[in-house]
C-alpha cells in the first residue's frame, strides 16, 4: 500500500516537472523523412530554420502509415488519418477497414439502405448511378467498393446501373486511369451488369473549395450530357493526355476534362434516379454530393444548369449539407485530446488554410463537428480559416497561404495566449501532389521561413513549439525510373520539441503525440491514450 502511494507521488512529480502553460503544435502536412537524396526536394532546399530546430532540440521519428495508424499493410498515411490519430492518441478503425470488413462478412449485401433504394428504383423504373474515384489507393476510395453494388443489382435483376468514373492521378500514378477503367469494364463484364456513363478528373468532381466553375463541368456532363463525349472511355482518357500537353494543366488523370458516353443517352441523371457516392473520405465528396442531393443548392450555385431531384445515398456520412440516406453512419470518436484539453480548462486555437481546415477541426476532433449546431463548441476555443489561393495547380503558387497563416497566428496569439494551438501548413502535401520538383523546393522553403517566425514568437512568449507531420509526400517526387510520383509515401515523419532539458524516444508513432502533450501540460495522459514520447529517468 505504501509502495503504491509512493509510486503515485513519483509519477505525479515527473509530470509536474514538465508543466508548461502554452504549447504550439505545427503539423507540416506531407513532410516525410528520407535519407535518400534522389528526387528529394528537402535535400536541396534551403531550410535553415527547420535544420536548426531538428538539430538542437530533442527529436524522434514517427510511424504515420500502415497498421501504426489503423491502415492496411503497405498503405501510406493521409492527412485525415494523420490528424485523427494525432487528436485521438490511439489507433482507431479507419473508413476503408470499416467498409471492407462489412463486405467480407456479407453484412454489406444485406444493408437495408442499399436494398430499399435498389428495390424502389426497380419498381419505379429509375436508374441507379454510382459515382466515385476509381482507384485502389484506399485513401479517398477503392475501386472494389463499387463491385458489391453491381453484384446486388445483378441479383435483383436490375440492368440500368451506370458508373461515373472520377480519375485520380494524385494517390495513384498520374497516368493510371486507363488501367482502372479497364478493371472496371472487366468486372462489369464478369458480373454481367453496369456501363461506364462518364469520366472526369478529380480536379472537377472532388473540389472542396467552392470552385463551381470546375464543378459545373462535371455536373453538366452527367446531368445534361453537355461538354466532351466519348464512345470508348479508355481512348478518351488517352486523348486527354495529348490535349493536356498543350494546356495550362499537368498531364495527369487529375485534370481529365469531364465527358459523357454519347452512345448511352439513357445514362443521364434524372429526377427520381438513385445516385450513390462511393467515396470513403468526406472532405472531397461533400461539395459534389451536396449539389447533387439538394435542388436548392443547384439553384443557388448552378443557376444555368438543369435541376434534378434524386434519391441520394452516400457510402459514409459526409456532411449535413448532403441530403439523402447514409449507408453507414459516422463512426466518430468520443475520447480524444480536444475533449481532454477542454476538461482541463485549457484554451484551444486551430488555424489552417481552406485545403486543410477540416483536418485541424473535424478530423482532429475525431470526426465530430463542435460547431455549435451539431455539437456544442469546445469551451475557450477558436478556429480560424485562411482562404486557399484559387489557382489551377499549386505548382504555380507553391507559397500557398503559409505567410497569411503565420501573420494571423502571430496576430491572434498576441491578443490571446491560447494554451494549445494546432497549426497546419498545407504546402508540402498539396505541392507534393504535383510532383513538380522545383515547386516543391519553393514550397518547403516557404514553410521554413514561416517556421522561423513562429519559433521566434514562441521563444519570446515562453511557449513550447512542437513540429511534426501527418504523413510523407514531398520527400519523393519521382520513382526510380524517373516517372512522376505524386503520392503519399510510407516514410516516417519527424517530431521535435523546443526543450533542451528533456529526452525523447528515438522511435514512436502519431499515436504517441497526444500523451506527450498531456505530460507537457503537467498531467498524466488519459487512460485511453498510448504512451508519450518523453523519457523519464
Amino acid at each position: 500500500m505504501i509502495l503504491c502511494a509512493l509510486y503515485g507521488v513519483i509519477s505525479l512529480m515527473k509530470y509536474l516537472e514538465n508543466k508548461y502553460k502554452n504549447i504550439v503544435l505545427v503539423v507540416i502536412d506531407g513532410f516525410g523523412y528520407s535519407e535518400s537524396k534522389y528526387a528529394n526536394p528537402l535535400a536541396v532546399a534551403n531550410l535553415p530554420n527547420l535544420k536548426d530546430f531538428f538539430s538542437k532540440y530533442p527529436h524522434s521519428l514517427l510511424d504515420a502509415s500502415e497498421e501504426h495508424v489503423g491502415l492496411r499493410k503497405g498503405e501510406p498515411g493521409s492527412s485525415e488519418v494523420g490528424h485523427m490519430t494525432i487528436g485521438a492518441g490511439y489507433i482507431s478503425e479507419q473508413p476503408f477497414s470499416f467498409v471492407e470488413n462489412r463486405i467480407k462478412n456479407g453484412e454489406f449485401y444485406k444493408n437495408p439502405v442499399i436494398l430499399n433504394a435498389f428495390e424502389k428504383a426497380k419498381k419505379e423504373h429509375h436508374k441507379i448511378h454510382l459515382i466515385g474515384q476509381i482507384s485502389d489507393a484506399g485513401i479517398h476510395s477503392h475501386i472494389k467498393h463499387f463491385y458489391p453494388f453491381l453484384e446486388i443489382a445483378k441479383k435483383l435483376e436490375i440492368d440500368n446501373i451506370f458508373v461515373h468514373c472520377i480519375t485520380d492521378g494524385r494517390d495513384t500514378p498520374i497516368n493510371s486511369a486507363p488501367k482502372y477503367i479497364g478493371d472496371m469494364l472487366d468486372k462489369m463484364n464478369e458480373i454481367g451488369v453496369g456501363k461506364i456513363a462518364s469520366v472526369a478528373g478529380r480536379y472537377y468532381s472532388m473540389d472542396r473549395t467552392a470552385n463551381y466553375d470546375r464543378v459545373i463541368k462535371s455536373y453538366d456532363a452527367i446531368v445534361s450530357h453537355v461538354g466532351n463525349k466519348f464512345t470508348d472511355p479508355i481512348a478518351y482518357v488517352r486523348s486527354q493526355y495529348e490535349y493536356l500537353k498543350n494546356s495550362e494543366y499537368p498531364v495527369s488523370d487529375e485534370y481529365i476534362t469531364p465527358a459523357y458516353a454519347e452512345d448511352l443517352p439513357e445514362s443521364k441523371i434524372e429526377d427520381g434516379d438513385v445516385v450513390i457516392h462511393v467515396n470513403l473520405r468526406a472532405d472531397r465528396a461533400i461539395e459534389f454530393s451536396s449539389l447533387l442531393s439538394d435542388v436548392s443548392l443547384q439553384e443557388k450555385y448552378l443557376p444555368n444548369s438543369k435541376k434534378v431531384n434524386v434519391h441520394f445515398l452516400s457510402l459514409l456520412f459526409y456532411a449535413d449539407s448532403v441530403k439523402g440516406d447514409v449507408i453507414y453512419g459516422r463512426h466518430n470518436l468520443t475520447k480524444m485530446l480536444p475533449l481532454w484539453l477542454e476538461e482541463h480548462n485549457l484554451s484551444q486555437f486551430r488555424i489552417a488554410e481552406t485545403e486543410k481546415f477540416a483536418h485541424v477541426t473535424f478530423f482532429f476532433d475525431g470526426e465530430n463537428k463542435f460547431d455549435g449546431i451539431e455539437k456544442p463548441k469546445l469551451k475557450n476555443s477558436l478556429c480560424t480559416l485562411i482562404p486557399s489561393k484559387k489557382v489551377p495547380s499549386f505548382a504555380d503558387y507553391p507559397q500557398m497561404s503559409a505567410h497569411e497563416i503565420t501573420d494571423e497566428f502571430i496576430k491572434e496569439m498576441n491578443q490571446n495566449h491560447f494554451n494549445f494551438t494546432l497549426l497546419n501548413f498545407a504546402n508540402c502535401d498539396l505541392v507534393g501532389h504535383t510532383a513538380n520538383f522545383n515547386s516543391c523546393v519553393k514550397a518547403v522553403e516557404t514553410v521554413d521561413e514561416c517556421i522561423g517566425r513562429i519559433e521566434k514568437w514562441c521563444k519570446e512568449n515562453d511557449t513550447v513549439l512542437i513540429i511534426t507531420a501527418d504523413h510523407g509526400n514531398i520527400e519523393q517526387t519521382n520513382k526510380e525510373n524517373g516517372d512522376p510520383f505524386p503520392s503519399h509515401t510510407l516514410n516516417l515523419v519527424p517530431f521535435a520539441i523546443s526543450l533542451i532539458d528533456i529526452k525523447l524516444k528515438e522511435r514512436g508513432s502519431l499515436t504517441n503525440i497526444a500523451a506527450t502533450i498531456c505530460e507537457l501540460f503537467g498531467y498524466p495522459k488519459a487512460d485511453y491514450m498510448d504512451d508519450g514520447l518523453i523519457i523519464y529517468e
